[in-house]
């Protein structure tokens, strides 16, 4: 489909030949689909992260092909906690993208720990479904609550920037009166 819009958009920004690339192939092994190491500005995923049972690959992998100053910008669904394994059993909700949610908090501690600077939230939204069954189901799993979220990541310009596993997270939590929050 992406690949249908590239003449459209040259035309739109003044491009003689195409500044994209898309790539076919598994998010956790880019370079089975000829990613080399440092050769992108720019990674765009829209929900890919949360269907990969290996988000911490993903990530290294993303950071290895990433030149120094490059930028992962992705959308997906993320879970106040832990996503229990009723969840993660269910084929619908895998397709839902709420199966292989990550808790935002191990999406902080897997960023720092492959080398790139704590995420930068650009965007979220508390995230439900139309369908009831799928609510039911999310209710009798302990009312976890999902919320889609775009994040930026950056890899540091040098390894004198990158924060290290050990540097402590900081969390805020509202404790406001906006229902869902």
């Amino acid at each position: 489909v992406a690949r249908r819009h590239i003449d459209y958009h040259m035309q739109q920004f003044g491009y003689d030949k195409p500044n994209v690339e898309f790539v076919e192939g598994y998010i956790e092994r880019l370079g089975e689909a000829g990613l080399q190491d440092g050769s992108y500005d720019i990674i765009i995923s829209n929900c890919v992260v949360n269907l990969s049972p290996d988000k911490k690959a993903v990530l290294r992998e993303a950071f290895r092909v990433l030149k120094p100053g490059g930028e992962m910008y992705f959308s997906d669904i993320y879970a106040d906690r832990p996503v229990p394994q009723e969840l993660k059993k269910s084929k619908a909700l895998w397709g839902e993208c709420i199966s292989g949610a990550l808790e935002w908090r191990e999406l902080m501690q897997l960023a720092t720990e492959v080398g790139f600077a704590p995420p930068v939230l650009v965007k979220s939204t508390i995230y439900g479904t139309e369908d009831p069954e799928l609510e039911k189901l999310r209710a009798t799993c302990g009312g976890i609550r999902f919320c889609s979220a775009t994040y930026r990541l950056f890899k540091p310009d040098d390894d004198s920037a990158a924060p290290s596993s050990r540097d402590p997270l900081m969390e805020v939590q509202y404790k406001g009166t906006i229902k869902g929050y």
